[in-house]
């Protein structure tokens, strides 16, 4: 039982490092480019929106998201050996 234990702590550790690196490799896109997605563009333009702050719902969502998926991950894998 201890050995499926470490296994699946590995892999939680290794979600949590593959979000970590997603987080940071979008961030540096994000500070490299001054152009904002198509979507994000014809919502801004649609609704006479600053496209910054559509931009900004975009990544506030995005990182809800992500961070429902880990817990529920962390979650199933807690369940799986209890």
């Amino acid at each position: 039982m201890k050995k499926s234990q470490s296994l699946t702590i590995g892999e939680v550790a290794s979600a949590v490092s593959l979000f970590a690196g997603v987080v940071g490799v979008n961030a540096v896109l994000a500070q490299n480019t001054t152009q904002y997605p198509a979507i994000v563009e014809n919502i801004a333009t649609t609704f006479s929106l600053d496209p910054s702050k559509v931009q900004d719902v975009f990544k506030q969502t995005r990182s809800q998201k992500q961070e429902l998926r880990l817990t529920k991950l962390v979650t199933d894998v807690s369940f799986i050996n209890y």
